[in-house]
């Protein structure tokens, strides 16, 4: 004959199942987290080559992804990030706010699109290859999703880390930071949207400070 479980021996069993979910949920969690990083981070890499492809093709770097999925060179379901929990995607949500404070060089993307370039932004050709393409740790496509989002809806107000592609292929992790502009003639601190591609340097200093509306962002 069978003997059935007791209650206390039921009520230790549950015990134990909890104790062994709480131990373990965090650590299934971070492994998922890390998984999802690593595969926006493998996207990124394919970014890379693509965009070395479109160099040799047109002699240009692009602005934007969509460059690459319009002239076949990814495919578009390689813009988007499982973390990206927006809508249509953070890219395209800069293009949409660029376009109420002065008209993005890159449209929206009719697909949900994630990663960042320098074209959601409105940052035109001659910036990109007068300073961005030369600058320490040069990129040109950024992925936000890790970032801490704040009432600005722009990444340059963003808080934690983002990830940067870099114009050698490398991806690179870097902190939101301020950095003293100049505007007006006057130091302040400031986010500037062209710091998420490369990191300061005293070149970039005195560009920024020949031409400080150029370079200068609204404040979150």
């Amino acid at each position: 004959m069978k003997r059935a479980f007791t209650l206390l021996e039921a009520l230790i069993t549950i015990g134990i199942i909890a104790v062994l979910a709480a131990i373990l949920l965090p650590v299934l969690v971070s492994s998922k987290r890390a998984a999802f990083r690593t595969d926006d981070i493998s996207k990124m890499h394919q970014m890379g080559l693509a965009a070395a492809m479109y160099e040799d093709r047109y002699g240009d770097y692009p602005l934007s992804d969509t460059q690459l999925v319009s002239s076949g060179l990814l495919p578009r379901d390689m813009c988007a990030s499982t973390q990206d929990l927006t809508p249509d995607g953070l890219a395209n949500g800069v293009v949409r706010f660029s376009g109420r404070h002065g008209a993005p060089t890159s449209p929206a993307a009719d697909y949900k699109n994630t990663f960042i370039g320098i074209g959601e932004f409105g940052m035109g050709q001659p910036i990109l290859r007068d300073y961005v393409l030369t600058g320490p740790a040069a990129g040109w496509l950024i992925d936000a999703t890790d970032s801490q989002q704040t009432e600005f809806p722009i990444p340059s107000q963003w808080k934690g880390t983002y990830r940067r592609l870099c114009i050698d292929g490398s991806v690179v992790v870097r902190h939101h930071q301020d950095f003293q502009c100049y505007n007006n003639g006057k130091t302040e601190p400031c986010r500037m949207p062209v710091l998420l591609y490369v990191d300061p340097s005293p070149y970039f200093t005195e560009l920024q400070k020949s031409d400080d509306q150029l370079f200068s962002s609204p404040q979150g």
